[in-house]
């Protein structure tokens, strides 16, 4: 009996040590804090329990059981913090480029009214065969997992765009940013799509900014001795449901500057060109409402002015700089230059497939390859790398959790296979394609691990199931760089998931594939094509309004400063 009984302890004493995760070693390279754009330098992490617990330039005896990533297995690496996409719409990322995108919009209102965008994006994802967020097999689910894997293999470990179909999160792979139970918070971030529309903006064009101007009185008050006026004015009205979103938004920043409980407000705000009479208004209108407050944190912004920049930098804002996606569809992209010498904290966003990049790692390179055909000397490599890393953790008031390789942080990292130990450390992480891309930690988990990088004698259960997915994908159109890499705690490969979507939708059998090769001739040919001239839309009808709207402000903003 007494040896039975021993037998049993023993045996849940064992099952309870495989439940919890050895501690990794992890050895590799970062920039020299003496000179960190010249030289690289050894280090030494131990990953446990989620975070890095141990962080040395000198080797050391890692615990016994700690799985070992030393270089004498996997190679020489590039270590560095996992990447942060602050702007993914992540159930659209399975679509391919949308081709009539040539530069020819003035807004995002014009091309989101297009039949021919409807067609192509909007209708296929409000499909009912979809499903829904409450059911993790759904399609619908698959795709956000399918759009998290390409994030993941282009070392992003944080992305925002899961939203609304947040119940699809639970199990997936990178952590995502509108749920702070990723990042051990108590307070979350809040996302929306829009502040304002063109529709809305004939409120304050017609009805409150003439009032405020006429009697002195702020927007609050204006607006509620227009309603006493009207009496019965906007009960179920259009208007009346912006206004009470406002709110909504003005809560949520109240509770961002005075209780915490929200880290950051993420919004589209002045996308479009610069010149459209509308997009130069929409921050100042913003402005007027009171959303521009301390952790707005502004989507694209072509439109901002250096004022606005400095206006928005002065009350600590953020920018998410989506470059791809604003000169496929405005033929222009935000002034960087303007908005650093503002002191704006400038992150990067992948956007989404449609017209982005399949992941940030992508985004980086068309930021540079824009820069350079500015003939921009002013941003840098490190400066692009910290729009990946750090900027985005300050954006989300997360800089002492994640963003940086340093003891107590989470364990979000991304091993990338070292060329040179001569060359630029942050040139090397930004010139990295997913090729390059070896290993992808999140929470001290190997999410992405790629099989052939493995040392041959280590034939774990794990690693030979690893290369039993691989050899299913390589069977599969999926994207480019995903049959060259292994997610290692999926219930279910790439090839089951795309399969899934397939069976239901026949006509992603297109879409499943990134059209790689149409993505990749688009981007190389980009920035020597004639961009078309702004689409002549019904917006037209619109241009005197916001003409009207911007005089109005002008005068605002005169009585504003006269009367302090």
């Amino acid at each position: 009996m007494n040896v039975l009984k021993t037998a049993l302890i023993s045996l849940v004493v064992l099952s309870a040590l495989k439940s919890i995760a050895a501690p990794i070693y992890l050895e590799g390279y970062e920039p020299d804090a003496r000179q960190p754009e010249k030289r690289l330098r050894k280090i030494y992490l131990l990953l446990n329990e989620g975070k890095i617990v141990e962080k040395s330039l000198k080797a050391f005896t890692p615990p016994e059981g700690s799985e070992v990533y030393n270089e004498s297995r996997v190679g020489k690496l590039l270590l560095s913090p996992g990447f942060i996409d602050l702007h993914g719409h992540l159930k659209y990322h399975g679509l391919p480029i949308w081709e009539e995108a040539k530069g020819q919009f003035r807004n995002r209102f014009e091309w989101r009214a297009l039949s021919s965008y409807k067609k192509a994006v909007s209708e296929i994802m409000s499909n009912p065969l979809f499903g829904s967020s409450t059911d993790l097999n759904s399609p619908l689910c698959k795709t956000i997992q399918y759009a998290e894997m390409k994030a993941l293999i282009g070392g992003t470990t944080s992305i925002q765009g899961i939203g609304a179909d947040s119940g699809c999160s639970k199990g997936i792979l990178a952590r995502n940013v509108e749920i702070e139970s990723d990042y051990e918070e108590q307070s979350d971030v809040r996302v929306s799509t829009d502040l304002i529309t063109p529709s809305i903006s004939k409120l304050f064009h017609e009805m409150v900014f003439p009032k405020m101007i006429e009697t002195g009185k702020n927007f609050d008050d204006s607006y509620s001795l227009l309603t006493t006026e009207e009496k019965a004015g906007m009960a179920e009205s259009s208007q009346k449901r912006f206004l009470d979103l406002r709110a909504s938004y003005l809560n949520y920043l109240d509770q961002l500057v005075q209780t915490k409980q929200i880290r950051a407000f993420i919004v589209h705000l002045s996308e479009g060109r610069s010149k459209d009479e509308y997009n130069k208004i929409e921050y100042k209108l913003s402005e007027k409402l009171g959303f521009a407050k301390e952790g707005l944190v502004i989507i694209h912004g072509v439109g901002l002015d250096a004022n606005d920049m400095k206006h928005a930098a002065d009350r600590k804002m953020s920018l998410v700089w989506s470059p791809y996606s604003n000169l496929l569809l405005y033929k222009e992209t935000t002034d960087v230059d303007a908005a650093l010498k503002a002191g704006l904290n400038i992150t990067l966003g992948s956007d989404w497939s449609p017209t982005g990049s399949k992941n940030l790692l992508d985004e980086v390179k068309i930021a540079k390859q824009y820069l350079v055909s500015q003939k921009n000397t002013s941003i840098n490599d490190r400066m692009l790398f910290d729009m990946m890393t750090i900027n985005p953790a300050k954006a989300l008031k997360l800089e002492n959790k994640v963003g940086r390789l340093e003891k107590n942080y989470l364990a979000d990292i991304v091993a990338i296979r070292l060329k040179s130990t001569q060359k630029n450390y942050y040139t090397q992480v930004i010139e990295s394609d997913s090729s390059d891309i070896q290993i992808v930690f999140v929470g001290g988990k190997s999410v992405v691990n790629q099989a052939q990088y493995l040392h041959p004698s280590d034939k774990s259960e794990r690693f030979l199931n690893a290369e039993s997915h691989l050899a299913n994908e390589s069977q599969n159109r999926v994207c480019s760089g995903f049959i060259n890499h292994v997610f290692t705690n999926m219930d279910q490969s790439i090839s089951e998931i795309t399969n899934t979507l397939k069976t239901v939708l026949p006509q992603m059998d297109d879409y499943l594939s990134c059209r790689d090769q149409i993505y990749q001739a688009k981007k190389i040919k980009f920035f020597s094509t004639e961009i078309n001239e702004p689409l002549q839309t019904k917006l037209d009808s619109h241009q005197a309004e916001y003409e009207k709207l911007t005089q109005q402000l002008e005068i605002l903003t005169q009585n504003q400063t006269k009367a302090q």
